[in-house]
């Protein structure tokens, strides 16, 4: 019996030490790494990598990693050099998750979306709609999360990310040379949800950042996740446009579509870049901006803000010579006053209020719409200048004096369309009618003022 107790002990005490031994080895299989590999994949994902090496003990290391993956809207692939995973074992035993740290090394993310159809297919009876999103239900979520997550550190270094249009030929968004450092990320079990439960906080930065619209440089910013929502402020980042500061962008990520909103400045800003014309035209711009939508197809764009314009000289802009040429009046060239514009974003269009541009005795009010992705423009402008400047044979001078003030000033409107690479500008015809209504109106007054006034002295006189 003793010996039985014994040979019993011995082959425990080396099962022991073959686990301990076991636990603390690195392990490099192909074979195995695929299999795991393949168990975490499925129909919407597919991971692969040249190199596998697991240690129990210490964690996952993967090397030439590849992943695909279907998301609402679009797709994803990414590729990394490699993917390390450090995390410590003892704690699992406890229904702890403790990462000391996931490092990915030259991630390259391309995030592709699915053009928007014209005209968008009614959803089949029982489909979510658009806004109903496919994430969990409120009774999924009021279930709360109950899981014990710690992880000291999460880092890309020197990644890359692509976001595309597909079937679109616009150049896709880029960014190069990304490192992320994210530090302190855990859970806070009882939460109503996962997402709600975590928090983390970090910081970032970009060596350049690439868009249909300009290109940046060394941009830099904070982030911070809380009670599901992330942060990301006091980024700033250069770009050919100027000077671009978000003093805060504020992501919703309880909801689906995920919400967001943001404040955007920017100072000092290269002018004759954002309104078109040549450099040493207009002079530098100030913008503040408020904008908020959603993360979807068509982003639901919502927002106010203003453009204040320092004084320079009116460029040589298709949309000002074209007006240059159906008044007859300079106007490229010419200096101009200080100038703000409000203005609106609503979806896809940027709506204008009236604001003015004084140039010498010539005054130019405009207001109208501009699209933010096609540069398509619905303006009206009017055109208020001293009659002698005016060169116009298309118009009887008999309506010139019609349109023409107490002041002097002829009081022109005008169409403008099209685009600002192609405009079409013209007279607007229909509203003539009620400017010289109004002039007959004002010379009328003029008259029975005089008139008035005239009796008014006589009284006086014979007083």
């Amino acid at each position: 019996m003793k010996k039985i107790v014994l040979i019993v002990g011995i082959g425990l005490i080396a099962l022991v030490a073959v686990g301990a031994v076991a636990l603390t080895m690195s392990y490099d299989s192909p074979e195995l790494g695929k299999a795991l590999l393949r168990q975490a994949s499925s129909s919407d994902l597919e991971i692969t990598a040249e190199g596998f090496q697991l240690s129990p003990l210490r964690g996952l290391k993967l090397e030439d990693v590849k992943v695909r993956s279907l998301i609402p809207g679009g797709s994803m692939n990414a590729d990394a050099d490699t993917v390390v995973l450090e995390h410590q074992f003892w704690p699992l035993l406890r229904g702890e998750i403790l990462v000391e740290q996931i490092v990915l090394e030259k991630p390259t993310v391309e995030m592709i979306s699915e053009a928007v159809p014209a005209e968008s297919p009614q959803p089949a009876p029982g489909e979510p709609t658009a806004g109903e999103g496919t994430g969990a239900t409120a009774e999924e979520a009021a279930e709360g999360s109950d899981l014990n997550l710690e992880i000291r550190r999460f880092a890309i270094v020197d990644g890359t990310l692509i976001s595309r249009v597909e079937g679109v030929d616009e150049p896709p968004t880029e960014v190069h040379g990304l490192d992320l450092e994210v530090r302190d990320i855990v859970s806070e079990p009882g939460a109503p949800s996962l997402m709600q439960s975590l928090r983390a906080s970090g910081e970032f930065t970009a060596d350049e950042v690439l868009s249909a619209a300009t290109r940046g440089e060394d941009a830099r910013g904070d982030l911070e996740l809380k009670d599901g929502h992330l942060l990301v402020t006091n980024f700033e980042l250069p770009t050919e446009l100027g000077l671009f500061q978000l003093s805060e962008l504020d992501v919703d990520l309880n909801g689906d579509p995920a919400p967001w909103e943001l404040k955007l400045a920017g100072e000092p800003l290269h002018t004759h870049m954002i309104l078109g014309g040549g450099p040493g035209s207009f002079g530098s711009a100030r913008l503040s901006l408020g904008l908020s939508g959603e993360l979807s197809e068509d982003l639901g764009l919502i927002g106010l803000g203003q453009l204040t314009v320092t004084t320079g000289k009116l460029p040589d802009h298709g949309v000002l010579r074209a007006v240059e040429k159906l008044l007859g009046v300079q106007i490229v060239g010419q200096e101009y006053d200080a100038f703000s514009v409000d203005f609106k974003i609503e979806r896809d269009m940027l709506i204008a209020d009236t604001f003015r541009m004084i140039a010498g005795e010539l005054e130019l009010a405009t207001q109208g719409a501009v699209g933010l992705f096609d540069e398509s423009l619905a303006l009206q402008l009017t055109a208020l200048t001293p009659q002698e400047l005016l060169d116009i044979k298309e118009i009887p001078k008999e309506v010139i004096e019609a349109l023409t003030d107490i002041d002097g000033r002829v009081n022109l409107p005008i169409l403008v369309a099209g685009s600002q690479i192609s405009p079409s500008v013209k007279f607007d015809r229909s509203s003539w009618g009620e400017l010289a209504k109004r002039r007959v109106q004002q010379e009328v007054e003029k008259e029975i003022g005089k008139a008035l006034s005239g009796l008014f002295s006589r009284d006086k006189d014979d007083g």
